[in-house]
């Protein structure tokens, strides 16, 4: 599924982790909900802000507007460590998604470069970089929350991304599971493609801005060969 493009040259491939190289099964929800309880007993004043967030950037950012940077940088370091445990359990019995490993080989023979942009952290990478190595091996860079100091779809780990790749953003394509991934993309001028299987529909990724909507990482190649020939079923 693709919207109307021009042709693009593209030269790297961005790509998100979880639900797109990697099954989702992160349970954000748990670590969002352990963070909050931790929140209200660390921060002064926090029970009374009413937080009915549902992203870790809505709540840092609900608080920093209440109870100023302080509250804010407190419960963005409690948040990320609630994330950490959730991340790294999954990590530990996660498997990647059909068909991911031989799509990176594909890219890599295409002359693509490559990169991971991820909202985990470090560690949760470092996990999953010992269980799959020749996943990582087909990796130019990686960039995970602990580098960029932001989740997607703030685009600073896209940013660090590029810059290690030596390509400019309008000359990448960001492939990811989420509206998030798609924003980030977007905001650095990639081309977007939405995977579908991960933690978003289709009609999510594209209501984000999704130029592109493929049901696998097999697909991404092909996405790929009609974004530098639009109109090719090819």
């Amino acid at each position: 599924m693709a919207r109307a493009a021009r042709a693009r040259r593209i030269e790297a491939v961005l790509l998100d982790m979880d639900g797109t190289i990697l099954e989702y099964i992160i349970d954000y929800e748990l670590g969002r909900a352990r963070a909050l309880r931790r929140i209200r007993e660390a921060v002064p004043g926090a029970d009374a802000v009413e937080i009915a967030a549902r992203s870790a950037r809505e709540i840092v950012r609900s608080l920093g507007a209440a109870l100023g940077e302080r509250a804010a940088s407190v419960a963005r370091r409690i948040i990320f460590e609630e994330y950490e445990a959730v991340e790294v359990e999954a990590a530990r019995r996660v498997e990647p998604r059909p068909g991911a490993i031989d799509a990176l080989e594909e890219l890599r023979a295409s002359g693509y470069r490559v990169a991971l942009v991820t909202n985990n952290s470090r560690r949760a990478v470092g996990l999953i970089a010992s269980r799959f190595p020749r996943m990582m091996e087909l990796l130019d860079a990686v960039v995970t929350r602990d580098d960029s100091m932001e989740l997607k779809p703030g685009a600073s780990g896209l940013r660090m991304a590029l810059q290690a790749l030596g390509v400019p953003g309008e000359r990448s394509v960001m492939a990811g599971d989420t509206p998030s991934d798609v924003r980030a993309g977007r905001s650095v001028g990639a081309l977007t493609v939405g995977i579908e299987g991960g933690a978003a529909s289709a009609g999510d990724l594209l209501e984000a801005g999704a130029e592109f909507i493929v049901g696998s990482p097999r697909e991404l190649s092909r996405a790929l060969r009609i974004a530098r020939h639009p109109g090719s079923p090819y």
